[in-house]
């Protein structure tokens, strides 16, 4: 029991509360005890209610296929409940029901003499109270819409958008904001809208004329009129829901037992014993609990966000959550979330919505997150890849400058068939040093005196798509040098060229045979000859 009990305590952070209605997460039989006198004791047989709620003479249940019970006096209509099965949450008032249907709309049926059935129109509501002669609603956006009787101010809600509670004693309300802290107004004859100090309240209840709260440590605190005892909470750390009726009120502990105090004249503030309790309600003179048969479980739901997408940059594109379904149950909101930061595009009952492809993400992930009406949730995710052609990158042709001359690198050239170019980057490589990235296409540099420098170009399109060229830059005295070594080396060549030839000749001369030729004069009477031989 205590790791149900756990549960539950972790899930109250996640339920509305409101004046004499619980929501539990589990389905189970209605329990009632106290006054009988109008029948608002002899609950409905079945063992798949997920929501109670006790008014002044009746009650509302809300089960787990949508559908809607009401059951007691039914003098003004109050019991006459719609028909349908899109219901996730019930509220009673003294003489008037209410309940949220799962598009986010409302509503009301019974007494409505000061027009509390007249429910506003829209369909961003996600929580109701129902008091004494008025009504109270909180929207998805965090703000609150009061109507009905508005004699001392109760339907006069607090300006503001970071409310996520709400509950309504008779002729006064209450609410718990986000960071924790409470405020309540109307009647204030016995001080039930001077509500504690503090940051750390996670529910609330509103009796007639007395408030109840749960704070994140799980214990509890009271004020307003205590004449019966009602605000005299019972000692410990160990709460996890509460209720507030007439003049008395109930909590449930994290054992899964309830305990009672206030008014007791009729027997309401009776527990039956059991350790079996998920939820606890109350209505003026009787209470209500929710009791496990059992533990039913809940299977979570399936979330389906659809197929990968392909789309054009900017193009609006519908993501498509309907193939979500839930095994026992049925789908209560859909959540579309842009990953990795998570802005949220879209939540509410719908399972479509509309977005726009963003501009400079070449792929972009939304996840889903649907929510049963056991608030059991599932993820799923679906790619948009943008369909965009690259950008056509053109630096310019090569440049041959003096060294630390100032030179303009030119992108001009680049374009987007499909788009705008957003973005021109010019690097020096190899060691990647930006020189410029900006929106212009040109942009001066100067010349590093380098033989040569490669600089890289890169164009972004408005798709975040991109493509590079590069441009060199050759120093002028550097090649003037180098066209000097170039002759040079030509003439050396030359050089070498016509002295290989000499030694060709040579060698050629040095192979022909001796050539004899006769001398004019002889010594010893005989005439003389020489060779050619060297």
């Amino acid at each position: 029991m205590r790791s149900k009990g756990i549960f539950l305590l972790m899930m109250i952070l996640l339920f509305v509360a409101c004046f004499s209605v619980c929501e539990s997460v589990f389905a189970g039989e209605i329990v009632a005890w106290g006054d009988n006198i109008i029948g608002q004791c002899d609950v409905p047989d079945g063992d798949d209610f997920i929501a109670i709620a006790g008014g002044g003479y009746h009650n509302l249940a809300l089960k787990s296929d949508g559908s809607l019970v009401a059951w007691g006096f039914n003098g003004f209509g109050q019991c006459e409940a719609p028909v349908g099965n899109d219901f996730v949450a019930v509220a009673t008032g003294f003489y008037h029901s209410l309940a949220l249907r799962s598009d986010g709309s409302l509503v009301a049926w019974g007494y409505n003499t000061y027009g509390q059935c007249n429910v506003p129109a829209g369909k961003d509501f996600v929580a109701i109270a129902g008091g004494g002669y008025h009504s109270l609603a909180l929207r998805l956006d965090g703000s609150l819409t009061a109507w009905g009787y508005n004699s001392v101010g109760e339907c006069d809600v607090p300006s503001g958008n970071d409310f996520v509670a709400v509950a309504t004693g008779f002729y006064h309300s209450l609410a718990l904001r986000s960071d924790g802290s409470l405020v309540a107004w109307g009647y204030n004859n016995y001080g039930q809208c001077d509500v504690p100090a503090g940051n750390d309240f996670v529910k609330i209840a509103a009796g007639e004329s007395h408030g109840l709260a749960l704070k994140w440590d799980g214990s509890l605190v009271g004020w307003g009129r205590n004449s019966k005892g009602q605000c005299n909470v019972r000692a410990g750390n160990d709460f996890v829901d509460i209720a507030a009726g007439g003049a008395h009120s109930l909590a449930l502990k994290v054992d899964s037992t309830v305990v009672a105090w206030g008014d007791n004249e009729y027997g309401q503030c009776d527990v039956p014993v059991s350790n079996e309790y998920v939820a606890v309600a109350a209505g003026s003179w009787h209470s209500l609990a929710l009791i496990e048969p059992g533990g039913l479980p809940n299977d979570p739901p399936i979330a389906d966000a659809g197929d990968d997408l392909v789309a054009d940059c900017n193009e609006v594109v519908t993501l498509d959550a309907s193939a979500s379904y839930d095994p026992d149950g049925w789908l209560i909101q859909y959540t579309w979330k842009r990953l990795p930061d998570e802005v949220v595009i879209y939540s509410g009952v719908e399972p479509t919505c509309q977005t726009r492809v963003l501009v400079g993400r070449a792929e972009e992930v939304i996840e889903l997150t649907v929510k049963d009406n056991y608030w059991a949730t599932a993820t799923d995710t679906v790619r948009i890849v943008c369909q965009a052609t690259p950008p056509i990158a053109d630096a310019g042709d090569d440049l041959v400058a003096d060294a630390n001359e100032v030179v303009t690198l030119d992108a001009s050239a680049s374009y987007d068939t499909d788009g705008e170019i957003i973005l021109y980057t010019w690097k020096r490589l190899p060691d990647e040093v930006v020189i410029y990235s900006g929106k212009e296409s040109n942009c001066p540099t100067r010349a590093l005196g380098r033989v040569e420098e490669v600089i890289e170009l890169t164009v972004t399109d408005n798709c975040w798509v991109t493509a590079t060229d590069t441009v060199r830059i050759s120093c002028r005295t550097i090649q003037d040098l180098k066209d000097q070594v170039a002759a040079m080396q030509s003439q050396i060549k030359q050089l070498q060229q016509q002295n290989q030839e000499l030694q060709d000749l040579v060698e050629k001369i040095a192979s022909l045979p001796p050539i004899r030729r006769w001398l004019s004069g002889d010594k010893d009477g005989k005439p003389e000859y020489f060779n050619n031989n060297f």
